[in-house]
């Protein structure tokens, strides 16, 4: 019997994934969001979101991991949704969008200014875009994407001039992107690439499972995506991949199925913020106001 008992046990060791890490589930978010974005800045994640119910304001809430708890910060004066949102030299900037009431895409670009919590214009986009991924890297701010877009521009650290780069190898519906020191990485589907400015892109191997709209960031062990929109089965996926020595690897699935989500690395934990469930229409009623937080 001691000998079954031990031979079933190895068999268990030997089948069984080994999933690193936990989610965790911290101060909720003060508004059902059921899409945010998200940016870490200094010690704190910074949440906008332009889908918060008809007629309400937008949200934009900064959130303090040291006392658990949000900050609500100067509304963007803009009624968009579907904007890029990311830091260059530690502001935060907004881009593009779609209005909310015409649902035009916009070609605007706007300004945090911290010290006096004013939102200002600056140099506007090449062309109006919305559902596009917004990155910082190597000192300069890249746009990539956008809806049914190849779109792959830079702002230089001025925020005077948009420069218009050779476009992507793909044309973008719900892609996401991230960085670190060394490459740009896109995620649209299943497909996966990297780019850098002596290679270009390069692709990846493929994701596990294609999904739309994920969240998507590095954290040290690797490219980390969560969640997303399954378009074959019509459903939110709760998965979760890391990309390691060369392939995807599994770990535990985000206790929500989600897509549309705020995502941000802060202090090497990833936090998911928001989200909703469906797709479509019924996106809009089925917003998260939960905050869960990744570590190894």
């Amino acid at each position: 019997m001691k000998l079954l008992t031990r031979v079933f046990l190895l068999s268990v060791l030997i089948v069984s994934p080994v999933l690193a890490g936990q989610w965790r589930v911290v101060a909720p978010v003060p508004a059902m969001l059921p899409s945010a974005s998200a940016v870490a800045i200094g010690d704190q994640v910074y949440v906008l979101s332009g889908t918060v119910g008809q007629g309400l304001r937008q949200f934009f809430e900064v959130y303090d991991p040291r006392d658990d708890g949000w900050r609500p910060l100067t509304p963007l004066p803009a009624n968009i949704d579907r904007f890029g949102v990311g830091a260059l030299n530690g502001r935060i900037i907004v881009t593009g969008g779609r209005e909310r009431q015409t649902g035009e895409a916009v070609a605007d670009a706007w300004l945090y200014v911290h010290e006096s919590a004013l939102w200002v214009e600056v140099t506007p986009l090449p062309e109006a875009v919305y559902g596009h991924s917004v990155v910082e890297y190597d000192g300069a701010l890249y746009l990539i994407g956008g809806e049914g877009k190849n779109n792959f521009w830079r702002l230089d650290r001025q925020l005077q001039d948009w420069t218009v780069l050779p476009p992507l190898p793909v044309t973008t519906h719900g892609a996401v992107a991230t960085s670190d020191a060394d490459y740009i990485y896109l995620i649209s589907g299943a497909m996966a690439w990297q780019w850098s400015p002596a290679a270009g892109w390069k692709q990846m191997p493929r994701l596990p499972e294609a999904v739309v709209n994920a969240g998507i960031a590095v954290m040290h062990d690797g490219l980390h995506v969560v969640g997303g929109y399954n378009e074959t089965i019509k459903s939110a996926s709760a998965k979760h991949y890391v990309f390691q020595s060369g392939r995807w690897k599994s770990l535990p699935n985000l206790p929500q199925a989600r897509h549309l989500m705020g995502t941000a690395v802060l202090n090497d934990r990833l936090y998911i913020i928001g989200g909703a469930s469906a797709g479509g229409f019924f996106s809009f009623f089925t917003g998260s106001d939960n905050l869960y937080v990744f570590q190894d």
